[in-house]
């Protein structure tokens, strides 16, 4: 085993949990954005200008892993969301490989050691509250950060503590706070569709946008050119604006999002506004069919336009979340 570099990543792998935990234990962690024709190690030596709409997508979010990760780092491995539940890995020359068995996805490998015989539980006694809040970042890749995070996972590990009753003992007001969190966010997802329909949801979005720090809205208006909304976005340590104009496309659904009016709109966001990013505040079910149809677009834009471009999904969680940060200042204002 590689000497321990004291570095933790999250990784977010989301597809048969089963099947995931069995490769870990193996000594293989899996990763996505992986089709075959796609290794790291040889798209690392090809030319970017050269790059298959696919390639680009693959190297856009995986590069990391070849980029960052080396012997001796330990993973934290989650495979479902919510967040419930996760492992710890450490990663093993020769590190990254590539699956060439035919599989049509999860081909990027890092092999590993398994640190913990079985899952940890987010909510059991032996995760701090430090901890826990540090895994419950969004994103499918990030490094851990935070002394007492990265101590709390060391200790787990040095006292082997998923062996104590702790383990298995879950902080029962915690479970129910987060059952309680999860039923509210239903409900004001529910509130925000039936009290803010139509334009009216637009500008809801604005009022929203407004109270978050370091957002400002800049034009409130269809402007017939596939956005509702121009933002400016400024940096929290400078004030200095980071990024000013960028379009947003404001879309209430109920239930299931099945058509692409909005991936349409933001495409025609980025046209019209010669911007390289653009957001979509979206309440609706966005089924992975709809995520892997945006980042087939995204990718083709980037092709036709030959820049890099970023769509900034805002589901009905992340917007839920948002309102009941600000909702006593938002309903005070309908």
């Amino acid at each position: 085993m590689a000497t321990p570099t004291g570095r933790y990543f999250k990784l977010v792998a989301l597809s048969d949990p089963a099947w995931l935990k069995s490769e870990v234990l193996a000594g293989k962690a899996r990763f996505g954005w992986s089709g075959q024709g796609m290794d790291l190690r040889v798209l690392a030596h090809k030319d970017r200008a050269l790059f298959t709409p696919s390639e680009r997508t693959t190297w856009r979010h995986t590069a990391f892993l070849t980029q960052r990760i080396t012997a001796g780092d330990r993973l934290v491995l989650q495979f479902e969301r919510p967040l419930r539940k996760f492992l710890v890995a450490e990663v093993t020359d020769p590190g990254y490989e590539f699956d060439g068995a035919g599989l049509q996805d999860f081909n990027h490998m890092l092999h590993c050691t398994s640190l913990t015989p079985d899952y940890l539980w987010i909510n059991a006694r032996i995760v701090p509250l430090s901890l826990r809040h540090a895994l419950s970042k969004r994103g499918h890749y990030y490094e851990i950060y935070g002394k007492a995070a990265t101590a709390a996972l060391d200790r787990i590990i040095h006292e082997k503590l998923w062996s104590t009753p702790d383990a298995v003992a879950s902080r029962t007001q915690r479970d129910e706070l987060d059952a309680a969190y999860e039923s509210t966010k239903r409900r004001a997802i529910e509130e925000i569709s039936t009290r803010w329909p139509s334009t009216n949801f637009e500008r809801f979005c604005a009022s929203l946008c407004e109270r978050i720090e370091n957002v400002a809205v800049k034009e409130l208006k269809d402007t017939h050119q596939g956005w509702d909304m121009l933002l400016q976005l400024t940096n929290p340590v400078t004030n200095e604006v980071l990024m000013d104009d960028v379009p947003v496309q404001c879309k209430n659904y109920r239930g299931a999002v099945d058509d692409d009016r909005p991936i349409d709109d933001l495409v025609r966001c980025i046209e019209k506004s010669h911007k390289s990013i653009a957001y979509l505040f979206i309440l609706g079910d966005l089924s992975p069919a709809f995520e892997a149809r945006l980042e087939a677009r995204r990718v083709q834009l980037e092709a036709q336009l030959e820049k890099d471009i970023t769509f900034e999904v805002v589901d009905q969680d992340t917007i839920a979340e948002l309102y009941l940060q600000h909702a006593s200042e938002l309903t005070s204002d309908s």
